[in-house]
């Protein structure tokens, strides 16, 4: 059987400690060095028989890989939500806080065209509506598109009439700002 690296033995025992952060810079930075071993260790898996010893990081390993293939993407799209669009394009804290997300996703082998294309096909069947049964629930086919925009999506005349009139898009449709 392999021998288990060093700094990965390091990060298999390790016991959480208190973090204390007095930055943002030093939170992110502490992430990354989190995410970092995280992804030695992910790597590491893919080496057959390193963790044959080791069925309780099988096991988290698992458990980490089925937990990042459900919502590794649609937190990647979230990202852009939490900052302005001057911090997107000119922090470096923020290129830091997505790549701390990135990095595992890479490291399980997430591939994010993949992934993108499974979200929108999940999106395509659910209305924009929010108060309608299927902006929770997906229906079994795709929904129509909102011709205006390209971008919602409804399950009803019903439900579009109310999504323009209460929910807001007619301010945000495209059909009507051109």
């Amino acid at each position: 059987m392999p021998s288990i690296p060093w700094h990965h033995t390091l990060v298999l025992n390790a016991r959480p400690a208190a973090v204390s952060v007095s930055t943002s810079d030093e939170l992110i930075s502490s992430l990354s060095t989190v995410t970092t071993r995280w992804c030695e260790v992910i790597r590491a898996s893919d080496v057959d028989g390193i963790y044959d010893d080791r069925p309780d990081v099988y096991r988290i390993l698992t458990e980490m890989y089925v937990c990042a293939e459900e919502g590794w993407y649609t937190s990647l799209l979230a990202m852009p939500a939490t900052h302005t669009e001057e911090e997107r394009t000119s922090s470096e804290r923020y290129r830091r806080v997505v790549q701390c997300w990135v990095n595992p996703g890479e490291a399980f082998r997430i591939n994010e065209d993949e992934e993108r294309i499974k979200n929108d096909a999940v999106l395509a069947r659910l209305c924009s509506w929010a108060t309608c049964v299927h902006h929770y629930e997906r229906t079994e086919e795709a929904l129509p598109i909102c011709k205006g925009c390209g971008e919602v999506r409804y399950c009803s005349r019903e439900c579009q009439r109310r999504d323009w009139k209460e929910g807001g898009h007619r301010a945000k449709c495209r059909r009507l700002k051109s």
